[in-house]
């Protein structure tokens, strides 16, 4: 990962760091003082975790991301939606490009697929968070 920080790295007197990280936990919180917020628990690489908060002002901009599906994924996508009855499908998303992530801390705009590795998975049963998320 040339270039990029790993959490163990960061530092209070920096304000700018290029790290990658992957969401390891999600949820809301609500608060008197600071209203609602998106509380996140981040990993890296080499498994070191952070906390991470996105403030009231902008939890809404991640809530609805629009993506863009083209090619196998996007025929896979429309056949699977197409054969399913269920109200809800859970699903993840592998190997995806996000568009505009914090370029000015507003978050993300949209994702979309990257031609022959972006994969998509419906209601997969080997990812233990999917377990866990299942059995809230």
């Amino acid at each position: 990962m040339a270039g990029l920080d790993f959490v163990s790295d960061l530092k209070l007197f920096k304000s700018v760091w290029k790290i990658r990280v992957k969401v390891i936990r999600l949820w809301k919180q609500y608060s008197c003082a600071s209203g609602e917020t998106m509380e996140m628990v981040l990993a890296d690489s080499r498994g070191d975790m952070i906390h991470g908060t996105v403030k009231k002002e902008m939890v809404s901009q991640y809530e609805h991301i629009k993506c863009v599906a083209v090619g196998e994924v996007a025929l896979f996508l429309h056949n699977y939606w197409n054969s399913t009855n269920v109200p809800v499908v859970l699903c993840v998303l592998q190997f995806w490009k996000l568009i505009g992530v914090l370029v000015t801390y507003s978050g993300f705009k949209h994702m979309a697929t990257i031609d022959g590795f972006s994969r998509i998975l419906f209601e997969p049963d080997d990812v233990p968070e999917i377990q866990s998320f299942r059995m809230r």
